[in-house]
């Protein structure tokens, strides 16, 4: 929690989103990394399909927008699709024991 927080706070005074972009992907690859070696293996393509789904969301913010006609932005689908993220995460954890 407190590399978080620190990498938020360092965004925060340096508007340089590097460490808070590079701590995601980290903990991201690591918990990839330690699903491969349980029963949920299967799990990672979606879940890491659904993490790229949601970084392109937020970095075409704009041209979603655009595109969809003013209808839709990336940043609007980022909290559709991080929600559905969490859930398939969340399936994981019960199918592995973990909750």
């Amino acid at each position: 929690y407190g590399l978080g927080l620190l990498s938020v706070c360092v965004w925060k005074v340096s508007e340089d989103i590097k460490f808070y972009a590079l701590l995601q992907i980290g903990i991201l690859l690591f918990c990839l990394y330690k699903l491969a070696d349980t029963s949920a293996s299967h799990y990672i393509l979606p879940i890491l399909c659904l993490a790229i789904a949601v970084r392109v969301s937020e970095r075409y913010d704009s041209t979603i927008y655009k595109f969809t006609n003013k209808l839709v932005s990336g940043h609007t689908l980022k909290h559709i699709i991080a929600p559905i993220q969490i859930y398939v995460i969340i399936l994981v954890l019960e199918k592995i024991g973990k909750i």
